[in-house]
């Protein structure tokens, strides 16, 4: 989760006040709200590069170039829901929003995805004679060989 404070928006901001709130927020995208801070939209820079090679100047509002129907997910959204809606999408952020439409923060996918490193023991079973593994069972019977050393590796 990102800090969301610096990327929000309201929709009579002009283009050039936009980009900088995209720059300063480094997140590639800003969050555009109504008059009672529910979502309405979202912009990102590939939308600014749009308007601009439509004619708009940096001085124009971004009124008309604001995506005006975001893919938000909602707080009681579980996990893989949100992946799902962002995966589909082809989005890398998604604003999580309350019941009312409020934005709650904004969930970057990269992070959703991050799975825990584990450190679970585990027993291999190794019958055989360990033909298929020779030179490294010359030495040392299947179970005693480092699994995962790039000696192991090379061999298969």
């Amino acid at each position: 989760m990102s800090s969301y404070k610096n990327i929000l928006l309201n929709k009579s901001l002009t283009i050039k006040d936009a980009l900088e709130v995209i720059d300063k927020g480094a997140m590639r995208i800003a969050i555009v709200l109504d008059e009672d801070e529910r979502v309405i939209g979202t912009l990102s820079d590939g939308d600014i590069r749009r308007g601009l090679l439509k004619g708009l100047s940096l001085k124009d509002s971004i009124e008309n170039i604001y995506y005006k129907e975001p893919t938000l997910a909602n707080v009681n959204d579980s996990k893989e829901l949100i992946i799902q809606k962002a995966i589909r999408q082809q989005i890398y952020q998604i604003p999580i929003v309350d019941n009312d439409g409020k934005l709650v923060k904004i969930e970057e996918v990269s992070n959703l995805l991050k799975t825990n490193a584990k450190t679970n023991r585990v027993v291999l079973m190794a019958g055989g004679l360990g033909t298929r593994l020779r030179p490294l069972t010359e030495d040392f019977p299947k179970p005693l060989l480092k699994v995962g050393t790039n000696q192991f590796w090379r061999l298969l």
